[in-house]
């Protein structure tokens, strides 16, 4: 997937830290502003 999806830090696993470059993964779901990513993990 190559398109931006917004995620809030409450999303990711308590033990990852995400810098930017970091490879994600996801699942995506349709929130209130349109795609968001939930249950973040480290690839």
């Amino acid at each position: 997937m190559d398109d931006d999806v917004f995620f809030h830090k409450e999303e990711m696993d308590d033990d990852l830290h995400v810098e930017e470059g970091t490879e994600v993964e996801f699942e995506q779901e349709e929130g209130d502003r349109g795609p968001k990513a939930v249950n973040v993990t480290e690839a």
